[in-house]
Parts: structure tokens; sequence; C-alpha cells
């Protein structure tokens, strides 16, 4: 069976890849994913722009929020780089609070978020919920070689191995 997609408008100024429009739209409408809301870039969508660490925990906390796994997200400031009225306060907020994110006086929201980094904002948020729903241990995944780029010795050797795409299908090595 073939499946055609209708063309929609994006609801973005800036152009979407078309393989990655419907997802798109379609977590804009439910609130995950906003684009840029402020600024010169304020409308756009930015699909080949990097990913910063600000903006992946965003998206983790309003998945979380919308599959009702976490309620409104309020707290003391918790680094001196995200202050009240940053679009990710609420959620660095969030992730620090739940030991998702490395403690200290700085959370860097505008750095770019490598796959390390991105591997242990999932594995901490959102991997224990879904390695209980899969039945997977975690306990097993550990020392085993997954990535050449992520060594056993590895900071983020244990968050990757947790997002794996073996497990959760949720990585990929490219």
């Amino acid at each position: 069976t073939i499946n055609f997609l209708v063309a929609a408008e994006s609801p973005f100024s800036d152009p979407i890849p078309q393989w990655a429009l419907p997802s798109i739209m379609n977590l804009n409408e439910l609130g995950i994913v906003t684009g840029y809301t402020e600024g010169e870039r304020a409308g756009q969508y930015g699909s080949a722009d990097p990913v910063a660490r600000s903006q992946i925990v965003t998206l983790l906390g309003r998945v979380l929020e919308y599959a009702n796994l976490i309620g409104p997200q309020t707290g003391r400031d918790c680094y001196a780089d995200v202050y009240p009225g940053h679009f990710a306060y609420n959620w660095t907020t969030l992730f620090a609070n739940q030991g998702w994110s490395d403690p200290g006086d700085f959370f860097s929201p505008d750095e770019d978020a490598p796959r390390g980094v991105v591997a242990s904002f999932v594995a901490r948020s959102v991997g224990p919920t879904l390695m209980s729903a899969l039945g997977i241990n975690p306990d097993a995944l550990m020392g085993e070689q997954l990535f050449d780029d992520v060594p056993l010795g590895s900071l983020h050797f244990g968050d990757t191995a947790i997002t794996d795409r073996k497990s959760t299908r949720l990585n990929s090595s490219h």
C-alpha cells in the first residue's frame, strides 16, 4: 500500500524538509516544538540548526508533560546562566531538581548538545520510564561497546547504552 501525504502548510517561515514536515507539524500542534519565538529568528523552525542544551531539556520536558509524567514546574534558581524569563528556565530547574542534569553553577544553555549530552538527558529523564515499559534491565546493558566514539570509560557511556537503538530504539549511530 502506498500512502500519500497531503501537503500541508508549515506554521514556520523557513523551509522544512518534506520528510520531516508532518512530524514537526504534529509536535507543533501538540505544543512540544515551537521553533524560535524571540528575536530576528522568531517564527522560524531552524531545521538545519544544531540543537542547544536548553532546547533539548525543553523538548524532553514538554514530552514528559504532554504524557502526564510530570506536572507544572516551579522551583528555585539552579543555574546562574539560566535566569527567570529564559525560555528553558522551568525545564532546566526541573532537570536540576530531578537530578537529570549535572550539578553545578552553570548549565551552558546555548552550547550545542553533542550526542552524548543528548543521550544523558534522555536516559536520565525518559529512559527509566521507557526501559520499565519495555522490560529492560539497565544493568544488563553495561559493559558492551556500543558505539566506536563512546568508549567504555566515557562520561556518557552508561547513558548512551541506555538509549542505544538496540534496546529502546531512541538512538542511532548516525
